[in-house]
């Protein structure tokens, strides 16, 4: 599925005692949309032309880990759990319906910051409901930080 992600992060530093790791509170919006296979799987179902989307909105509390402190390239490891609200819609001819469920989530990730810009690459597991399948995908994210830099990696 193609699609786009719209992410927030706030990064807060730990007590004195934990000094190197990081809570990470995470924000995210994301919007997919069927593969073609998937379009004429449905297609094939139904008997007539039909798509899929699904939206998830997520909030997430991750511990980050930075790796090499200080350097030009400043890798970091973080992993979390959150709260993740899905939503399935399949329209078929002039029709669709729509299926929605809330679930606890984990994430497993890493990062590489230069200055204000970063990559991430993450692994992001919703487990399945009732009637409802499991989710996972693997958003990598290019992007630019602002606001202050004290409680970064």
């Amino acid at each position: 599925m193609g699609g786009w992600l719209l992410t927030g992060h706030m990064t807060l530093r730990a007590p004195l005692g934990l000094e190197r790791l990081r809570l990470r509170i995470d924000a995210t919006y994301a919007r997919h949309g069927a593969n073609d296979q998937l379009k004429a799987d449905l297609t094939t179902a139904f008997g007539q032309p039909a798509d899929e989307h699904m939206t998830l909105l997520g909030a997430d509390a991750n511990v980050v880990y930075p790796l090499a402190r200080g350097s030009r390239f400043a890798p970091s490891l973080f992993g979390g759990i959150g709260a993740w609200h899905s939503s399935v819609s399949v329209s078929v001819g002039g029709g669709s319906t729509n299926t929605s469920a809330t679930q606890l989530a984990w994430q497993l990730g890493g990062e590489v910051t230069s200055g204000p810009i970063f990559l991430e690459l993450r692994y992001v597991m919703i487990p399945a409901a009732n009637g409802y399948p499991r989710i996972s995908f693997f958003p990598v994210t290019l992007g630019a930080r602002f606001g202050k830099r004290g409680g970064a990696p």
